[in-house]
């Protein structure tokens, strides 16, 4: 573990944000606990930049959206709270690799033995190196394509398309870019009861979204994977 005063500055800048964030909503540490699927030990150390992951990124927009919903004003804007995000992301995988100690050199008796056992697989790996390479290949993830349908708008005559988001749990959370209607997109898994959307011309609603193979999420309102009811996603899709 890192002595917090020896943490990089971004790790730093990233955990004092979450922690204002977190004040901002006026909840404690174990009634934070209770809006989101983390026990008090694991907030802590999300908001003490012990860990960024993720779910780090996940709990700051959920933050974000209880302070809102609790009246406080949220002075940091989505874009900038995602760029701190990533730059503590960075460092904390940087800080990580440099902790890994290298193990210690065998004595020299062992070290001998363990020259010669090499040899004597290295022989023998020649031999196997295809069979070992299909052995140990970490198989392609699984991915589902849909097309992107349902954004006819009758307000402005037109298909407007879909926006794609960091994250399901925030509105603003976007960067804008659209998938047209029709277009082919690749899921990779589903999640059930996160932040409803409804269509304004159809008057649909649905909080299932999916998760696409790049990392952004779009509502399953606007796709043609089917809808089913219940906890389990259509398809054999993976829950999310």
């Amino acid at each position: 573990m890192v002595d917090p005063e020896q943490r990089h500055p971004d790790i730093q800048q990233w955990a004092q944000q979450l922690q204002q964030l977190a004040e901002a909503t006026g909840l404690s540490l174990r009634q934070l606990a209770g809006h989101v699927p983390w026990s008090p030990s694991t907030l802590s150390r999300y908001l003490n930049g012990e860990r960024v992951v993720e779910e780090a990124w996940l709990l700051a927009s959920k933050l974000v959206e209880l302070a809102e919903q609790r009246g406080a004003t949220v002075r940091v804007q989505t874009d900038e709270l995602h760029f701190r995000y990533k730059q503590a992301r960075q460092a904390y995988q940087e800080q990580q690799r440099a902790q890994r100690v290298k193990p210690p050199e065998p004595p020299p008796t062992r070290r001998r033995a363990l020259l010669v056992l090499s040899a004597v697989l290295g022989a023998v790996a020649v031999v196997g190196t295809i069979g070992f390479t299909v052995l140990w290949a970490q198989p392609e993830p699984r991915i589902w394509r849909a097309k992107i349908v349902g954004t006819w708008s009758e307000q402005y005559h037109q298909h407007l398309g879909v926006f794609r988001f960091r994250t399901p749990d925030i509105p603003g959370d976007t960067d804008k870019a659209t998938y047209h209607e029709g277009t082919v997109v690749t899921i990779t898994c589903q999640a059930r009861h996160r932040r409803e959307v409804s269509d304004p011309t159809t008057g649909q609603r649905s909080a299932v979204w999916n998760r696409l193979s790049d990392g952004y999420w779009i509502p399953d309102l606007y796709t043609d994977l089917p809808k089913v009811p219940g906890e389990d996603p259509p398809l054999d899709l993976p829950t999310c």
